[in-house]
């Protein structure tokens, strides 16, 4: 018999997860000093992936700190010349990206939920910072003289909360006579309030209903490449 899912309610920090980093890197139970347990609850792998995900966002806002206070980049929101209410991305950067006479070295993450700084969540999670982060590679850069530009390249929308006038079924613009549209109308929300009970029944705890609204291009980008070009070395995972 199936258990009944908890609430997807996790914890906002990680001390509230009861979890932190050791001097080593590596991510450990405040407690027990265990390493992070996947399967928290047993036969329950939807809700232990909601949780790890709830996890992976609160370390993907601590590696950020971490690029500004040991790394010592900025953030630099993007496009640069978004308004306010614009969607925006942002990436990090050395003071001396710009101006560096010599040397540039950009790093780019691999695709997938991984965000500007990571290489892997699933490394730092379970291995430890060094293997997981571009933290190491931007430390050495720094100390050998190039100035570092970390791009954000997955983070290409924003989420946000669909409106219900977006989750109703398009309107029929079909001249039908009255009748056949009338039970055609029928037929749909019979067709809708099946579908809700099943899914209800099969995930009682539906996540809303979003969509993505993309981040405008921004040639910065380019422009900064294209005037470093001679000098550029670039490290990307795959």
């Amino acid at each position: 018999m199936k258990k009944d899912e908890p609430p997807l309610k996790f914890p906002q920090t990680l001390d509230e997860f009861e979890y932190a980093f050791n001097e080593k890197g590596q991510l450990r139970h405040i407690k027990t000093g265990e390493p992070y347990v996947f399967n928290y609850h047993e036969d329950l792998h939807r809700w232990n992936q909601k949780r790890y995900e709830a996890l992976g966002e609160i370390i993907t806002h601590f590696v950020y700190e971490l690029l500004e206070k040991e790394c010592h980049l900025k953030k630099v929101h993007l496009p640069v010349d978004a308004t306010e209410d614009e969607p925006k991305s942002f990436i990090f950067m050395s003071e001396d990206a710009i101006t560096n006479p010599s040397k540039l070295m950009v790093l780019i993450h691999g695709s997938g939920v991984v965000r500007v700084g990571q290489w892997a969540r699933r490394l730092i999670i379970n291995e430890d910072l060094d293997s997981g982060t571009q933290i190491p590679f931007i430390k050495r850069a720094m100390n050998e003289g190039y100035g570092v530009i970390v791009l954000n390249t997955n983070e290409n929308y924003v989420e946000v909360e669909k409106s219900k006038k977006e989750m109703q079924p398009p309107a029929s613009d079909t001249d039908e006579p009255a009748e056949k549209k009338e039970k055609k109308d029928d037929s749909q929300k019979e067709t809708i309030k099946r579908r809700d009970f099943y899914e209800k029944y099969r995930n009682p705890q539906k996540e809303k209903e979003t969509k993505h609204v993309p981040i405008r291009v921004s040639i910065w980008y380019f422009s900064v490449m294209v005037n470093c070009w001679s000098n550029l070395i670039v490290f990307t995972s795959y």
